[in-house]
């Protein structure tokens, strides 16, 4: 079986069935809603500071990077779980910038955004690999764009940026643990609550290869980097940050299909991780080739997914035999 699948849903019980690494302490989310920074998931210790110049204050449920410096500073904050190197994970986390951090055309200033991996106990200026949104000053005006970075790797490393169109971002990062990837994707904040509902949901900008990293595990760090002028607080903001392991399904209702006269229907209502895209397929058994796929869908702002299922035929005997579901990451 293909190793991305681990979730089945059966539709007459309801059951929801989960390999191992589904229930680990390492996956997790942090909204930021609270009045502190919650350090049961983060460790500051991790900062990279100079002499106090580097800070992070919690902002309107945002976590906000500051600098008192105008040299270039870099600081972030650490995931308390260490990630698997045997598991395939998911991590990103929403950047949300004020455009009107730059006032005067001086192409020396600007501030990024970052997602960043190195693998546990390594040095993390000599191996990691990140995603970041920045803004500097470019002919006229502040301009966006999105970075990805990879050091130490087998391959992949180096810069790579492009500008971009939009201040507020999700960063992603993903790790494949047969071929020992990370790969870096953005996207689009539309502002209703979620990215861009669409096939290129995520745009991949950089893979790299860490095999040489022989990592037992992986850290994972979120923060901010400024050179050239000092952050105030609400310049560089993070928010909702996610890390998964494979996709989590779970049944909100059992559908009741029905023949109508040339299709079968069934309306479907789910919940997984919200935010992260997920392929769906379906099957009345557990044969391999027997997986219908109902394609991509999008959980909302609060995980629930809503998919309508068509087949061709009268299917409903079948159907209510049992029907079971599968996802898998994009």
């Amino acid at each position: 079986m293909n190793l991305l699948y681990r979730v089945y849903v059966c539709v007459q019980c309801s059951l929801l069935f989960c390999g191992s690494a589904l229930c680990q302490n390492w996956i997790g989310s942090d909204s930021f809603d609270g009045l502190a920074l919650n350090l049961s998931n983060w460790s500051t210790s991790e900062e990279v500071a100079y002499d106090g110049e580097i800070n992070f204050a919690k902002l309107s449920g945002v976590l906000s990077f500051q600098s008192s410096s105008t040299l270039p500073r870099v600081g972030y904050v650490k995931w308390k779980r260490s990630l698997p190197n045997n598991e395939a994970w998911t991590v990103y986390v929403k950047t949300l910038f004020n455009p009107a951090y730059f006032t005067g055309n001086n192409t020396a200033q600007f501030v990024e955004a970052v997602l960043s991996v190195f693998p546990t106990g390594q040095d993390p200026s000599q191996k990691y690999f990140s995603v970041s949104e920045g803004i500097k000053w470019s002919v006229n005006s502040n301009a966006t764009y999105i970075g990805s970075e990879c050091y130490g790797a087998s391959s992949g490393n180096g810069y790579y940026w492009n500008w971009i169109s939009n201040n507020n971002m999700y960063l992603k990062i993903v790790y494949n643990p047969q071929n020992k990837t990370l790969k870096a994707f953005y996207t689009a904040d539309t502002g209703s609550g979620g990215p861009s509902n669409s096939d290129n949901w995520f745009q991949s900008i950089k893979t790299a290869d860490v095999s040489s990293w022989s990592a037992t595990s992986f850290e994972v760090a979120i923060g901010g980097y400024s050179e050239g002028k000092a952050v105030a607080g609400g310049i560089i903001n993070l928010d909702d940050f996610v890390v998964v392991s494979r996709p989590v399904l779970q049944m909100s209702s059992v559908p009741s299909p029905f023949f109508t006269g040339i299709e079968t229907w069934a309306f479907l209502s789910l919940s997984s991780h919200r935010y992260l895209p997920v392929y769906l397929e379906y099957s009345p058994n557990l044969t391999e080739g027997s997986w219908i796929s109902a394609g991509a869908v999008f959980p909302d702002s609060t995980g629930s997914i809503s998919v309508t299922l068509k087949s061709l035929g009268d299917k409903v005997a079948d159907w209510k035999k049992g029907l079971f579901f599968r996802v898998r990451n994009p």
